[in-house]
């Protein structure tokens, strides 16, 4: 397939176009049109004479044409959408029942319908996900015009959609609308219809129009005391002007030449297309056009020349400028825009703009000295990987997020080329080798995730040009070598699917946000145009680009080619595997920043090789179920899985080692420690008595000090000469439970939610000393043998009660989920399992969880407990009581049986927890991106559980001090052949498990010479 000169012929076209309607005085715009604005118009009425009559009846007949049969008016991409067309249009046909009786019988039964529609729309509206301009003031004004109507709303979001309202009119002034100082609210005058003297705003009128409204422009006509005939003028020419319409509908704004022709030209060249190919003579043109409305305004600009400046248009408009070979400075755009942490779009805006940010960095990046701007350069890009990082990647211009993608991953590829080319410094290291690879990496691997079986993005062109243009950008980085091949089919896919649709082009898909979700037909021809053009893996980088992330890809294959016969995986693409793997080895620089920062190394352990693939069994599940946790999630439970690791680490080497003759001691630092960093927590009290006890006087750190010194006196280590005191034991576990209790996402989340995570971790580390305990008296039974399995004499419980207890808390799920349900709150005080139903659904589900994978990791190690010294499930009296009476069982059978019975135990604790699932997902209360998050949870998991059967993965601690022979591992290995056999029988996923037996077989080069290889660790059974 290639782009020819048809392509290079559409552009040209475009730009001609474009050039052409530069020439009209009254601007140009190839907005859609909408309902909402077109209701505003058919609203107005204009004394002739002695009557009063009605002066758009085209629009009028637009609204009959265009109401759907169930009532309303069309929703193009959202709710809000369809609320404000079906109000404003509701509105305008209770004023035409005034005076139109001769068809007040069909527009009552029309307004009855609207009603209807208007109240079910507003009853699942979310108002809280909603981020169109100014529509927590312009519902709240079509609400109270409809009440005058007598026609009353009620609706679960109502409140809150008034305290947003309440806190946009707190900013301002209404009196200030008298001034002449141009705010975004005259944009939006429709909203004050009652509250406002539309005869003290004439000033804010610019060639007939409110900035560039025709809604406001239109309240504006209908309430000034004497009739405007410059701003009857204005909606007829926007009647007139608008492309692909019959003249009886109107857009949110107009004109809007400066967004349409700084978009365009920015989005061509930038694309790859050159002066020479696009038509010199007609670009200057374009330029002129450009460099006359910054003058202007004094070098800052609107989506027009008679519109409110704004950081978006004005860096957009700089930038094409600079491509088109004209200067201009930015030094007005950062004087008025830049604030503390980011760019403003424009003042006394409501939440930042996304893509203003990115605009403003890859325009700044585009300057012949970006240097001179280095300390903007590095706020606009730490705003946005924070952004990126923190899930907040929602834009207010542009609906979807491969938009928001393709900016950003266009600015991070500019960053580094300037970079590169010295062309700008003082850059912080931590953006360089750690946060900008894993970001540019994690936008294509999301990017590529979302590409459907057809070559396209959202069914959507336009969208689908976004995914294409945005791969391209980051084709040639150096960390996506290794997804060369899939990246250029992927690629190749969308591009074909742009051909197969390119007649519909000129349509544009509903995508830009304004008052309404519209479409453009300029912008989707140019990025359609673009995305063919755009050529992948064209820039060279150097050897500094190439250092900043080492991702070692024999061992990614290495990896893959395990995790492939892992169940969960068995049927999934190999680029998928590859993707999370390098993803998760680019979480490595943060992993190794943060390994020695709680518990110190310990240099009897051979190198702790599980922290080269810990990210991947978080990246892996997030990738493959498309749930796409953000990176702060990620990174924060990452960490969480490290600490995991190395608390187990540390209680054999330090606790056991140093205190195992008496545990209590450590045992009341933890339980004070949990309570003093959780005492910070707001009492909770029923009946006046109080349901948590905790200190809210003692700080995380002199609570520290002071268990340090009170416990330090009382025990000392079996080991004199050790460095281990209870002292410096009580730092570390401090540093432990500060980092889970004192995240700032959990000090953030419910009291109760904070509770129970506190009691949770409390009870985690508990069960490691319970484990210990039980270890000891476990094998201080007389004459254990190390080559069959001993039942336990004197258990503290049942094995049910203890697996759901200790054994189930020892494995570290029940807390981390506590702590995970802090992190997917998704706003400060939001539980995200709601209700009694939902909360016991949540915790059953996660306890059979956790039952589910210490059996399995009990299944896989039954050779090396016994060999360290372990209490194991099937030690219980449980597994050893009953068997077949009057047979014989050999100890080769006796083994088999036992694990068969823990296996299926196991695979009952699955149903249960698949039970649980199948019930919270029917629970309204619980949100669709809660139970994304949940089944990643879930699969993190069961995927640990799934490599326990493959091969223990945890480091080799006490080996040497038990003077294993060489054999034993072998022997292991051996028996870990039928354990998985037994995991075949027993399974409940058909298809899936009997892959797991290569994984043990030594002409499989997984397992060499007792070693496994692949993830490096010695094969322990």
């Amino acid at each position: 397939m290639s782009c020819g000169c048809g392509i290079q012929t559409k552009a040209a076209s475009l730009v001609r176009s474009l050039a052409l309607a530069c020439t009209q005085n009254h601007g140009f715009g190839s907005m859609s049109t909408g309902v909402y604005d077109t209701a505003w118009v058919a609203m107005i009425e204009k004394t002739v004479g002695n009557k009063k009559e009605f002066l758009f009846p085209e629009c009028f007949q637009s609204l009959l044409e265009s109401q759907l049969p169930d009532g309303s008016w069309q929703r193009y991409a959202s709710d809000v959408d369809g609320i404000l067309n079906t109000s404003a249009a509701l509105l305008a046909f209770k004023k035409h029942m005034r005076v139109r009786d001769l068809q007040s019988d069909d527009l009552a039964s029309r307004c009855s319908k609207a009603e209807k529609s208007l109240q079910a729309i507003l009853g699942k509206w979310d108002v809280g996900s909603t981020d169109h301009v100014g529509f927590e003031i312009l519902v709240p004004g079509l609400l109270r015009l409809l009440e005058a109507e007598r026609i009353f709303f009620e609706f679960p979001g109502r409140k809150l959609l008034m305290d947003l309202n309440a806190a946009k009119l707190a900013r301002f002034n209404i009196n200030i609308l008298y001034k002449p100082i141009p705010i975004t609210l005259v944009h939006s005058l429709e909203a004050f219809v009652g509250t406002l003297n539309f005869d003290k705003v004439l000033h804010h009128k610019v060639n007939g129009a409110m900035m560039g409204s025709p809604s406001s422009t239109a309240a504006y006509l209908m309430n000034c005391s004497v009739w405007d005939d410059e701003a009857e003028m204005y909606l007829r020419t926007v009647l007139n002007s608008t492309q692909g319409t019959d003249g009886r509908s109107l857009p949110c704004a107009f004109p809007t030449t400066v967004f349409e022709l700084s978009w365009v030209i920015t989005t061509l060249l930038g694309g790859g297309f050159s002066i020479s190919e696009l038509d010199s003579s007609q670009l200057s043109v374009i330029a002129d056009c450009l460099e006359q409305s910054l003058k202007a305004h004094g070098g800052i600009v609107g989506f027009a020349s008679s519109c409110l400046p704004d950081a978006d248009d004005t860096a957009k408009t700089i930038m094409a400028l600079h491509l088109l070979r004209r200067s201009a400075s930015v030094t007005p755009m950062i004087k008025e825009f830049e604030g503390q942490s980011h760019f403003i779009t424009y003042k006394g805006e409501r939440n930042a703009s996304f893509s203003a940010n990115c605009n403003v960095l890859t325009c700044l990046l585009h300057l012949p000295d970006p240097s001179a701007y280095s300390p903007q350069i590095v706020k606009a890009t730490k705003y946005l990987i924070c952004s990126w990082r923190s899930g907040k990647l929602k834009d207010k211009w542009n609906l979807s997020p491969q938009y928001s993608m393709m900016l950003l991953a266009q600015g991070l590829v500019q960053l580094l080329s300037c970079w590169q080319e010295d062309k700008i410094a003082d850059i912080p290291e931590d953006l360089l080798n750690y946060q900008i690879p894993l970001v540019s990496f994690q936008i294509l691997l999301q990017t590529m995730q979302r590409q459907q079986p057809d070559g396209s993005w959202e069914s959507m062109h336009e969208v689908t040009a976004y995914a294409v243009l945005t791969l391209t950008y980051l084709s040639s980085l150096p960390w996506i070598q290794a997804m060369a091949a899939d990246v250029a089919s992927a690629i190749e896919q969308g591009k074909e699917y742009l051909h197969q649709t390119r007649q519909l082009w000129t349509r544009g898909n509903y995508l830009w946000v304004e008052k309404v979700t519209y479409s453009s037909t300029n912008l989707s021809q140019a990025y359609c145009i673009a995305a063919i053009k755009a050529t992948a893996f064209s820039r060279y980088w150097g050897s500094e680009v190439q250092r900043l992330s080492d991702v070692p890809l024999k061992a990614v294959t290495k990896f893959v080619k395990f995790f492939a016969m892992v169940p969960m995986f068995s049927e999934e693409l190999a680029w998928k595997l590859r993707a999370a793997m390098i993803e998760g080895y680019l979480f490595l620089p943060e992993l190794k920043r943060v390994r020695s920062n709680i518990f110190p190394p310990q240099k009897s352990l051979k190198e702790d090789k599980y922290v080269e693939y810990l990210a991947f069994t978080w990246t892996a599940p997030n990738t493959l179920n498309g749930s796409f946790l953000n990176t702060d999630i990620m990174s924060d439970m990452i960490i969480l899985s490290l600490l995991i690791f190395q608390i187990d680490e540390y209680m054999e080497l330090v606790i056991i080692e140093n205190f195992g003759h008496n545990l209590e001691p450590i045992k009341e630092m933890v339980r004070r420690h949990c309570e003093a960093f959780s005492g910070c927590l707001p009492h909770t009290s029923v009946n006046g008595t109080s349901l948590f006890t905790g200190n809210v006087n003692v700080s995380p750190t002199s609570s520290a000090a002071h268990l340090s010194t009170s416990l330090t006196p009382p025990g000392s280590p079996k080991n004199g000469t050790s460095p281990h005191t209870l002292s410096s034991v009580s730092s570390v576990l401090a540093k432990f439970i500060s980092w889970v209790l004192q995240n700032p996402k959990v000090v953030t989340s419910t009291p109760n939610l904070q509770r129970q995570l506190a009691k949770e971790t409390e009870g985690y580390i508990l069960a490691h000393l319970h484990q210990l305990e039980d270890n000891t008296r476990f094998w201080q039974q007389p004459d254990i043998p190390i080559d069959r399995t001993t039942t336990f004499a004197t258990p503290r419980s049942t094995y049910f009660s203890w697996v759901r207890n200790i054994g189930a808390n020892h494995i570290a799920c029940p807390y981390s989920f506590e702590f995970f349900s802090c992190l997917i709150s998704g706003a400060p005080n939001i539980d995200p399992f709601p209700g009694a139903r939902a909360k016991y659904l949540a915790n059953d589900l996660c306890r059979h969880l956790a039952c589910l994978c210490r059996q399995y990791n009990d299944a896989a190690s039954i050779p090396r407990d016994r060999l360290e010294h372990n209490l194991n499930s099937v030690n219980f009296p449980e597994f050893s009581e009953h068997y077949p009476v009057g047979e014989e069982e050999s100890l080769e059978d006796r083994e088999a049986r036992m694990k068969r019975d823990l296996l299926w135990v196991a695979e009952y604790e699955r149903e249960c927890y698949t039970t649980a699932m199948k019930h919270l997902e029917k629970e309204r209360e619980v949100k669709e991106d809660t139970m994304k998050a949940v089944r990643v949870f879930v699969d993190v998991t069961d995927l640990y559980g799934q490599m326990y059967l493959a091969k223990d993965i945890t480091t080799r601690i006490r080996g040497e001090g038990y003077q294993r022979e060489e054999n034993k591992a072998e022997e292991a290995a051996k028996t870990e052949v039928k354990t998985i056999e037994m995991a075949q029988e027993v399974t409940q996923v058909p298809g899936k498990v009997q892959k797991l037996e290569g994984l043990v077989r030594k002409d499989s080069g997984v397992i060499i010479d007792g070693e496994f290889s692949i993830l490096e660790v010695q094969a322990v059974a």
